[in-house]
């Protein structure tokens, strides 16, 4: 028997001995997890620079690529790479990347302005809230199932919208309108104060995103002296900003979909049945993507063990998620990434219901067992 499965709860528990065995949990985990959770300041600084130095080359490809077809391909690859710094940023917004807590909040706040994410808000939302209530939908945001009542009193326009969110193609459109809009720029400022660090993050972003859109606007003019000609200020804005504001977009929300979101994965509405050291573990699903993906992708899919101990630092999750499997394997949820796997969660996993715990498609019917078959 091993350290997870020792205390395991038992479907007759009470909810207070349910609680005293999610605890002891909870510290056996971090237990487990612990020595994973050391920061480093040499290879941080080397993976910053050299993500940096990549999104400024692929960057100046789209802008100045010989032909149309090869500036698209850079522009995307633009996009790709403001993710990629995002979860360099991400991580800094943890205070995981590196030992020094100031280094983090600047490195963060640089890893950031691409995807023009303000690092205060971002952590409002993100560590305090969806890593503090992960799958409790009353909290959590972060592509939280309606359940059908829910779904039916909405507008057809809100339907309609909800129904291109739960699709492949809309998940770009979820991020850019539910995160970044909603809670990055436009954020309900009653729920989270006034504080004048979050002021000056939007004043940061605001302003860099003044400054880019108009470097990229007179680019032609400037370029032109060394040589740069034939440029114009829309297809500077199109390749430089549109096409990979676009792709980091899609890609984020295509990623943070599939870290919450399978037809073996509950969701709660009820508090009491809403335990944390479970949504971090058998909430968080481990996508196990092709080795080379996974590690352009900072090992963000090894999921489960960042929500299990959000201070391990990106460079050491992988060994985190081979330690927290070897001992919890019972209670995680791994899968083996695939087109076919991926358009299954997409197809079956449309509404949720939170009395019965199965997940249903927009007609009300069941398409998943009950997600809380190895929950209780």
């Amino acid at each position: 028997m091993n350290a997870a499965t020792e205390f395991a709860d038992t479907p007759n528990a009470s909810l207070a001995q349910q609680r005293v065995a999610s605890a002891l949990r909870t510290d056996l985990i971090i237990q487990i997890l612990q020595p994973y959770a050391k920061s480093q300041l040499v290879l941080p600084l080397l993976i910053f620079f050299a993500d940096m130095g990549a999104y400024l080359l692929v960057l100046f490809c789209s802008l100045f690529a010989s032909n149309i077809w090869l500036q698209t391909l850079c522009a995307i690859l633009t996009g790709f790479s403001i993710g990629i710094l995002f979860i360099v940023g991400h991580d800094s917004c943890h205070g995981s990347f590196t030992q020094v807590k100031w280094l983090n909040h600047l490195l963060g706040r640089l890893c950031f302005l691409p995807s023009l994410h303000p690092f205060s808000l971002q952590h409002v939302w993100h560590n305090r809230t969806h890593h503090r209530y992960t799958n409790y939908t009353e909290k959590d945001f972060l592509f939280a199932p309606m359940s059908k009542e829910q779904y039916e009193t909405m507008s057809s326009a809100r339907q309609a919208l909800y129904r291109l969110y739960r699709t492949w193609m809309g998940h770009g459109i979820y991020y850019f309108y539910e995160i970044w809009w909603k809670k990055m720029i436009r954020y309900p400022r009653s729920e989270i104060g006034n504080l004048p660090v979050q002021l000056w993050d939007r004043l940061l972003v605001g302003m860099g995103a003044i400054s880019f859109l108009t470097l990229l606007t007179f680019l032609p003019s400037l370029a032109t002296p060394w040589g740069f000609t034939g440029l114009v200020a829309w297809k500077c804005i199109l390749f430089g900003f549109i096409i990979p504001y676009i792709v980091w977009n899609w890609m984020m929300g295509f990623l943070i979909y599939q870290h919450h979101t399978h037809p073996t994965v509950a969701w709660f509405k009820d508090y009491d049945q809403w335990d944390y050291m479970h949504a971090q573990m058998e909430g968080t699903v481990h996508v196990r993507y092709p080795t080379a993906f996974n590690l352009l992708l900072h090992n963000i899919m090894e999921h489960t063990a960042h929500h299990a101990h959000m201070q391990i630092p990106l460079y050491r999750l992988k060994a985190a998620q081979i330690e927290l499997q070897q001992n919890c394997n019972h209670h995680m949820r791994v899968i083996d990434w695939s087109w076919k796997e991926y358009f299954r969660s997409v197809r079956d996993c449309k509404l949720y219901d939170y009395k019965t715990h199965h997940w249903l498609n927009f007609q009300g019917n069941r398409t998943s067992p009950c997600t809380l078959a190895d929950y209780l």
